[in-house]
């Protein structure tokens, strides 16, 4: 069963600025121990946390409180 954890990002420069919240999230799992950081960095969620968030029927709310939506994805031009 995909279980839910602490939202973590990766601190490596060339790694995509997105925070995973999925211990069976593919790209999450790649973030080795010394790029790991805790938290969200203010970061959108990975792609495929979202995913497995709408697979479980989760909602992450720290994707609200910064505008996000499931239905609704931000966009670069803020339209």
């Amino acid at each position: 069963m995909m279980a839910r954890v602490s939202p973590y990002y990766s601190a490596k420069p060339s790694s995509p600025d997105v925070y995973h919240n999925h211990d069976d999230c593919s790209a999450g799992s790649k973030v080795v121990g010394h790029n790991r950081r805790k938290g969200t960095h203010r970061y959108r969620q990975c792609d495929e946390c979202v995913s497995l968030s709408e697979q479980q029927g989760e909602f992450d709310e720290s994707r609200q409180e910064r505008g996000f939506s499931f239905d609704e994805p931000a966009t670069a031009s803020g339209a």
